[in-house]
């Protein structure tokens, strides 16, 4: 899989922004924490305790490639084989394949209206983050919640409902990569002009396509603000130059500045 940004329009303005801008582009983005349960569902208390458990050691297996498991949490054989799982002679399952993959069980799991939604977020040694939505249904067969069905789509974000479907629980740490990403833009030319360019940086760093990007330097050395439009909308991101060694500054993506409502992210 490619990492290197389609053609992308972009347009520079150079403005002073007021000490409010500063204090906002202060602000740091914490890596996404552990499981995440923000949706009610209609199940009953001690189902929905049984339902979180069911998310929990799935989402938990599925990053660990544990085949043994997920075999036991499908309803039947057929899924397991869709979602990829194969049986050994002696009885053991497998699962899983190298890379991309998540890795530390890096996952936000979402409940709610009988489904739920687990975001992992595959990692590449380049490094690369792609964020996958998988959706399980499931049901309880022998007093016991197995998995029924289970889809699983890349969120490149094409539009704003993507990126916002993608995102809207918070970002991985891409300054965690900053030290690579330098070695990168001091190597290859053509990463430079990736890493190196704010907009490019940020269009690859979250996979978004099919967006006019504007560029806003900000008054605070080292920062920019990058607006993506699409047809359905726009969104803004904080663009830092960390502090490392190199020929030329890199650029990380740091914080996506707006509140979406509600009735913007996905049900």
């Amino acid at each position: 899989m490619s990492n290197k940004p389609s053609p992308i329009s972009v347009i520079v303005i150079f403005a002073i922004m007021t000490v409010l801008v500063i204090s906002i582009v202060q602000a740091r983005t914490k890596p996404i924490p552990g499981p995440l349960y923000p949706a009610e569902d209609k199940a009953a208390e001690e189902d929905l305790t049984e339902i979180k458990a069911l998310a929990d050691t799935w989402a938990n297996a599925y990053s660990e490639r544990d085949g043994d498991t997920l075999y036991r949490l499908c309803k039947n054989n057929d899924l397991f084989t869709a979602i990829g799982g194969y049986s050994f002679e002696d009885g053991r399952h497998g699962f899983g394949m190298s890379s991309p993959w998540p890795w530390d069980k890096d996952h936000k799991i979402v409940l709610g209206n009988g489904i739920i939604d687990i975001y992992y977020y595959f990692r590449a040694s380049d490094p690369h983050i792609w964020v996958h939505k998988e959706t399980l249904t499931y049901e309880k067969l022998d007093s016991v919640y197995q998995v029924a069905d289970e889809t699983m789509i890349m969120l490149e974000p094409s539009a704003k409902k993507v990126f916002i479907d993608a995102y809207q629980y918070g970002l991985p740490d891409f300054a965690g990569f900053s030290t690579a990403y330098q070695l990168h833009a001091d190597s290859d030319p053509t990463q430079a002009e990736i890493y190196c360019d704010p907009a490019n940086a940020a269009q690859n760093q979250l996979n978004i396509s099919h967006a006019t990007a504007q560029v806003e330097y900000l008054n605070e050395p080292g920062t920019a603000r990058v607006t993506f439009v699409w047809p359905d909308g726009s969104v803004k991101v904080l663009m830092r130059q960390p502090k490392v060694h190199g020929d030329s500054g890199i650029w990380v993506v740091e914080q996506v500045l707006d509140q979406f409502p509600s009735s913007e992210k996905e049900p």
